[in-house]
């Protein structure tokens, strides 16, 4: 396998490995931090690079005399992937997120109180008014074909990135001989986000790693809950610390059980919605009876060791395709409590994992604060009972199923590529 990348954070300019090889782009700028690559006045100039290394490399792969077919994974390489197809290559486009997805929840983020005070600013505030629930999927498929219009019409910056970025996604998905999204619930979304691309799209979940075997516990009545992730507007921080404010002021000797643990550099955020950031760890860190903590960002080992140690995953995301961090806790004998989105719907189910009704803005924060307390009054029995299922269920998700399933898609994308050169 050979991979096509952009250097960021002073990587190697090239690696091989057992598996292949990795060629990484120089970016117009250096890029101390991924999150950089997409700032408004870098963002897509610095993805140039990408296409024309791709093709390089597929040109000497066929000067080796060999037949190359490319994955190309998310919406940034939508002009790789359309280079590669000029060159005959055939294509999979890998989908773990979609931007339109996005698109739909940016439009909803003054809809309720909680993420309105989280996100704060006028723009959120304009967008939800001007756009009408029903009417923001067509809103979101419209703006997917405005490829131009940040430079016709005087968007505001925020705005044209989206836009941008709305048109690459489409030109991906419309350009690749087939398509892979990261889960069923996923591909269904995506398909009814793209009514025209379902015969193409098809799914497979990600893999993981072996189940971890649960180090034994000290015996008390305390709930360690646990969120893992970067501190963005998908994740839903803000809900979990409203619906712990909640269970607070009406639960409160349930509250005195409950110890929150946030990895993933919530308090020292520097990267997209920061603004949003302070103000979620503010809210933590207002909390009186539950104890928070803020561990920061974490080497892996160190993660999973939290992990080990937590009872309950907390993933209140609003959009989520898969949710590694999931099947991560699963591993370790987690129960999770997570929002009814695409991933969660796949992946959860009792004894092990409670889905939250996420579909009523105004609802979210009581019905999460409601599946904490139900998951709190589980008995010794019946929480260690959901622990042997959790890691029963991530046993199910084996890396080997991930790769037939791309290798299908693959194999899927060359007779669609051949049938078009005939």
């Amino acid at each position: 396998m050979v991979v096509a990348a952009l250097r960021i954070a002073g990587q190697a300019a090239e690696e091989r490995c057992a598996w292949g090889e990795i060629h990484r782009a120089e970016p117009p700028e250096p890029l101390p931090s991924v999150f950089q690559a997409y700032e408004p006045g870098r963002f897509p100039q610095t993805l140039a690079p990408l296409a024309p290394l791709a093709r390089r490399l597929a040109v000497a792969l066929r000067a080796e005399g060999r037949h190359p077919a490319a994955w190309c994974h998310g919406y940034e390489t939508a002009e790789t992937l359309e280079t590669l197809r000029g060159e005959g290559l055939p294509t999979v486009a890998v989908v773990h997120y979609s931007i339109a997805q996005e698109s739909l929840h940016d439009l909803g983020l003054a809809d309720d109180r909680v993420r309105r005070e989280a996100v704060g600013g006028l723009l959120p505030r304009l967008l939800s008014t001007a756009v009408p629930p029903a009417l923001r999927p067509a809103f979101v498929r419209l703006s997917s074909r405005a490829a131009g219009v940040g430079g016709v019409l005087p968007l505001h910056r925020v705005l044209a990135l989206q836009v941008s970025k709305l048109a690459m996604e489409r030109r991906l998905l419309e350009g690749a001989d087939r398509i892979v999204a990261v889960g069923r619930s996923f591909a269904a979304s995506l398909g009814r986000l793209y009514p025209r691309l379902r015969p193409k799209i098809s799914w497979c979940f990600a893999g993981a790693s072996p189940a971890r075997a649960r180090a034994p516990r000290e015996a008390n009545d305390r709930l360690g809950l646990l969120m893992v992730g970067r501190p963005s507007l998908q994740k839903g921080w803000d809900y979990a610390a409203e619906a712990l404010h909640l269970i607070e002021r009406d639960s409160p000797q349930l509250a005195d059980r409950l110890a929150m643990t946030a990895v993933g550099g919530l308090g020292t955020w520097e990267g997209p919605a920061s603004v949003y950031a302070e103000r979620v760890t503010a809210g933590f860190r207002r909390l009186r009876r539950v104890r928070f903590e803020d561990a920061g960002h974490l080497a892996p080992a160190e993660v999973e060791a939290r992990y080990a140690a937590a009872d309950v995953l907390l993933h209140p995301a609003v959009f989520e395709p898969f949710g590694l961090v999931i099947v991560e806790a699963l591993g370790h004998g987690c129960l999770v409590v997570a929002s009814d989105t695409d991933g969660p719907r796949d992946l959860l189910r009792p004894p092990f994992g409670w889905r939250v009704p996420f579909a009523a803005p105004r609802r979210r924060a009581a019905n999460l604060a409601a599946a904490l307390e139900r998951v709190a009054r589980l008995s010794p029995e019946e929480r260690a009972r959901g622990q042997a299922a959790a890691r029963e269920a991530c046993a199910e998700l084996g890396w080997k199923g991930c790769a037939a399933g791309h290798l299908r898609a693959l194999e899927a994308a060359a007779l669609r590529s051949s049938g078009d050169a005939a």
